[in-house]
């Protein structure tokens, strides 16, 4: 078993080495969908600023920078995955 395949087998949370493409699909798919997230965010930032409304300026801020540090943290382990299976 490589290290690699070691790696998967620990992480309960990972799907075997032989679905990691699909593994990597998912991942793909997750990062969208948080990105998606955050630029609806941001346009609702833009939106109650435009409204002269800085509390929900501010909340919605918090909330594009916490969507935009998720998307971030799927995507690393989007690359990591996808870097890992050309050396399989």
């Amino acid at each position: 078993m490589t290290a690699t395949h070691e790696h998967f087998a620990e992480d309960a949370d990972t799907p075997a080495p032989n679905s990691r493409g699909a593994y990597v699909l998912e991942q793909h798919a997750l990062a969208a969908q948080q990105m998606r997230d955050a630029h609806l965010l941001l346009g609702q930032m833009i939106l109650s600023f435009e409204a002269g409304d800085l509390d929900a300026f501010a909340q919605y801020g918090r909330l594009h920078l916490r969507a935009q540090q998720e998307a971030g943290a799927t995507i690393v382990c989007f690359e990591a995955a996808r870097s890992s299976e050309g050396s399989a």
